[in-house]
Parts: C-alpha cells; structure tokens; sequence
C-alpha cells in the first residue's frame, strides 16, 4: 500500500476536519467536496480495483446529512426510474455473473456510489448558493486538472503518486487512469466553460479573463492527450451547441471578443500543431490501434448474443472473451491481430454496457440517459442566462462524452461513471428550478427567485 497515498488521506481528513468545525452551513461544505472530489481516482484498493475512494467521505456524509434533515427531494419520476431500474438489474445480472460474481457485486457498487451522488445533486439544487458551489467545485477541480495536464504536456509527471498520477511516455493523462479518460474528462466540462467565456457578459474582467485562462489550459491538456475520439467528440458537440443557439437570440454570444479570441487562436494553434494532429490519424501505429475496434465489436456481439438477457455480469468480459475471439478474425482488414490483443475489452462502451448487463440493461440505461437529456430540456426554457448557460454546456458536454465512448470502454472506469451520475443529477435538479415573476420569492416555496445581476446569481 502507498504510504504516501495514507498520510495524504490522513493529512487531507485533519484539515477537511479542521475547517468543519468552524462552517456554519455544513451541507454547502459536503456538497462542494463531494463535487471537488467527484472526478478523483484517489483510492485505497482492497478488491478489484475497488476500496473507499476520495470522494466517498464526503458523499457519504453528504448522503446522510440529507437523509437526515429529510431533504432528499421528490426527484421527477421520468428520470428516478430508469436510475433505480438500472441500479436493480445491473445488481441482478452480477449476481447472476457467469464467471466471477464478487467481481461483478464490486463493479457494482461503482454504479451504486454514483446513483447516491445522482440522489444527492439532483436534491440539493434548492437555492442559488447551491449551484454556485456546485459549479465553483467543477471548475476549481477542472482548473487543477488542466494545469496538471499542461505541466506534464511540457514538462512531464509532477510526481502526485498519492492522487493516481501516473506516467504516460508520449500522452498526458492527469490524475486520470489513462489519457483517453482525462480527455473524456475534459471534454465533458470545456463546453461549460466556453459558455461562461463566450456567452456570458461579466461585470469583473478577472471572471473573463478566468474562464478563458481556463479553456486555454483544458484545451492544452486535452492536445497533450492526443485523444482522437475526443477530439471529433468535443468538435461535434461543439458544432450542434452552436446550431442550437444561432437560431435562438437569447442564446447568442454575449461577448464578442472572447469569441474572436478563441477562432484566432484556435486558427494559429491549427498552424502550428497540424502536422501533429494529422499524424496521430495516419501513422501505421495509430491506424492499426483504430482498426482493431471493428474485431472487436464483434467479439463483444457475439458474447452478447450468447448471454442476451443477462449478460456476463459486470466486470466479467475479460475473463469471457477468450471463448469468442473467433468471431473477431472476421472483421480483421489491413491487420492481423494476436489472440491476446483479440480479448482484451471492447472499445465501444455501448457494447461493453450490453455484453455484461444484456440487451435489457443497453436499454435501460439508454432510457436513463434519453430521460436526462429529455428532463433537461425544461431548464432551457428558463429566463435566465446564467442557468441556461449551465445547461447547454452541460449537455453540450455529455452529448461530447456519450459521442467519443463509441470507440472507449471508460463508461466503466470510475472517474467517468461519477462524472456522468453527477452532471446528470445536477441536470435533474436544475430542471425541477421555477423563477418566480419579477425577482419575487415562489408562492410554493420550491426555489428562492434568482436573477442575474453583473454576472452573479442574487436571492431576492
């Protein structure tokens, strides 16, 4: 076990501790942990790449504090039930694992720790101090994340063993288990942040020349990851986020110059840096590391197809995909793989979903994710720049996300399942927000009225 990883948890829980004590508004304090700490990797392992993780201290404490004050709101059905029904049969199926079920329970839980956080998120959106700490937790961990990822695009690993960073010989991944996660990561977030730089009007020039200083770092990391599928993912999202708004007056860019800013140095950037980035689509390394997705796939139908209504069980296409290899030398073009390179995990996480959970879990949580997008739509219609601006960029982002795990498996890793419960809770709860007329508090009681005033939300 890393000692250094046990006095970084023991040296974090003192002064976390330190400071409760003198927070008055202790739900606001375990809300923007347990936001910060989402995306972390940091863990101590017991069984299968499983433990008590970073953020588990805060969530859980953040859970119960819920709990107990009884403030886990009523959360719109439309979306609370494809999450719980997902939640019951992705259970049912690992414990009806073909191979190893421990490793399917453990797996498991994964999903359960982020449905509480989906629980928490989507509860909690009750005022705006709330979603203010919410959103300053976001790009305060986005900003750490990005300029770790610029340092080590530049200069190599920093040496944060205790928070999961690794070495990577060509790519930069972060804290993040692998440089295409880092990059899924990123590209969930920089369409929020182009939001606020772009999109938005700030009364304090350090909030523009934040959110640019912002893009700026995240967009070098997410270069340095040399993550192609991301980078067609985020370019796509970004291109319907802008057919979506040009049509809608409301959503125009705010900020002209922010947005002159950014196709200039997007412009010279492409100049400078082309070569590179074509290359990473052309070599033979890259194209051979590209083909085999398609022998892949198959593997993945074929195990699917054998075990369509209960799947292998999470965690458990790896030990399963030695008996369906062959089905993958079909689709084999210009490559010829080994047997080993043949069994490894599907790059589609569509397919992973289905190949462990079957046909009925791709459904299911294909439901959950359409009920979110669906739900969000209602914050779109809110009057409200700020909060409108939350919510593009947020789908806008998981819209990059659920693109670019087409041809990755990191739906499975941890990281990326908090993020996408998260930012789907927080989707939720902004949808359930109702302004009242002219800054007045709702006679319902729901939501205090905001209004945006020199780029702040205000309580009236």
């Amino acid at each position: 076990m890393d000692v250094s990883k046990l006095i970084f948890f023991a040296g974090l829980a003192g002064v976390l501790g330190v400071i409760f004590l003198f927070v008055k508004d202790r739900l606001q304090y375990f809300l923007v942990l347990t936001v910060a700490f989402a995306p972390s990797a940091s863990a101590i392992i017991f069984y299968h790449f499983n433990g008590i993780y970073l953020v588990d201290f805060p969530l859980f404490l953040l859970f119960g504090y819920l709990l107990s004050q009884g403030k886990i709101r009523a959360i719109p059905k439309s979306v609370l039930i494809p999450a719980t029904v997902w939640i019951f049969w992705s259970l049912i199926t690992a414990a009806n694992a073909q191979m190893e079920v421990g490793t399917a329970i453990s797996e498991w839980t994964r999903h359960l720790r982020g449905y509480i956080l989906f629980l928490c998120t989507a509860s909690v959106i009750t005022s705006p101090k709330r979603i203010n700490g919410i959103v300053w937790a976001l790009l305060g961990t986005l900003l750490f994340e990005s300029l770790l990822g610029f340092y080590q695009w530049r200069f190599g690993p920093l040496g944060l063993s205790f928070l999961e960073e690794r070495f990577f010989r060509w790519r930069v991944g972060a804290t993040f288990g692998h440089p295409s996660m880092y990059a899924d990561y990123l590209i969930l977030l920089l369409p929020l942040v182009i939001r606020f730089f772009v999109f938005m009007r700030h009364s304090q020039r350090w909030h523009t020349a934040f959110y640019g200083g912002l893009l700026l770092f995240g967009s070098a990391g997410l270069y340095g990851s040399y993550a192609r599928a991301e980078w067609v993912a985020l370019a796509g999202a970004l291109t319907l986020m802008v057919l979506y708004s040009l049509p809608r007056r409301k959503f125009w860019p705010r900020v002209k110059i922010p947005a002159i800013m950014i196709i200039l140095a997007g412009t010279l950037f492409l100049m400078h840096y082309f070569p590179t980035i074509m290359s990473q689509f052309t070599t033979q390394g890259r194209k051979r590391a590209a083909d085999i997705r398609w022998p892949l796939n198959y593997v993945a139908l074929a195990m699917t197809n054998a075990h369509p209504i209960m799947g292998v069980g999470l965690g458990n296409y790896r030990k399963m995909s030695f008996f369906y290899v062959q089905y993958g030398r079909k689709a084999e073009k210009e490559f010829h793989y080994s047997f080993y390179e043949l069994m490894q995990v599907v790059h589609n996480s569509y397919l992973l979903i289905s190949s462990e959970t079957g046909w009925p879990g791709l459904f299911i949580w294909l439901w959950f994710i359409g009920a979110v997008f669906w739900r969000g739509r209602r914050a779109l219609k809110l009057k409200h720049v700020y909060l409108t601006n939350i919510t593009i960029g947020l789908m806008a982002g998981l819209v990059a996300f659920f693109i670019s795990v087409t041809v990755h498996p990191n739906i499975s890793s941890h990281t990326m399942l908090m993020m996408v419960w998260m930012v789907s809770g927080i989707l939720t709860g902004l949808s359930r927000i109702k302004l009242a007329p002219q800054g007045k508090l709702p006679q319902n009681g729901r939501m205090p009225s905001a209004r945006l005033k020199k780029g702040t939300i205000q309580t009236n």
